[in-house]
């Protein structure tokens, strides 16, 4: 990037991976969250200096604060199950975690209850393994 345009940015110090520009090109279209994603390079936001460009100031971290996010929705989750019950969390997460085990129990079942059919088994054993996984996360939450 010219010298000019860094100084419009206000950038001092070039981000490495950007070079100032505060965007860059990923892989694929997962960008700075990976995962799954499509097969395409894709633009987006430098996960190093999150669009500031300047490698010594940094704007915020969306890696960090969509991680934040998504434990403040488990909390609220797990807070508004243990209302519905009218149960207290610590009472809440030795069930849960109990409830787990035996969802993953059914998860592995050789003929599920909903048909003989692949994607009514499928679909079983989604629903199973993806309700324990939430129930360990809200076992994990830190409220009392």
């Amino acid at each position: 990037m010219s010298p000019e345009l860094l100084r419009l940015r206000h950038v001092e110090t070039p981000c490495p991976k950007c070079e100032g520009i505060g965007g860059r090109y990923y892989g694929g279209g997962a960008t700075w969250r990976g995962g799954m994603s499509t097969c395409r390079i894709t633009w987006d936001v430098c996960d190093e200096c999150w669009g500031s460009g300047d490698a010594n100031r940094s704007w915020t971290d969306l890696r960090r604060l969509e991680a934040e996010e998504s434990a403040r929705v488990t909390a609220r989750a797990a807070t508004l199950l243990a209302d519905s019950l009218g149960m207290s969390m610590s009472a809440l997460k030795p069930a849960g975690l109990a409830l787990a085990q035996e969802l993953d129990k059914q998860s592995r079942r050789r003929k599920p209850p909903l048909g003989d059919g692949f994607w009514e088994q499928q679909h079983w054993v989604i629903v199973c393994s993806g309700l324990a996984k939430l129930l360990r996360e809200m076992a994990n939450v830190d409220k009392t």
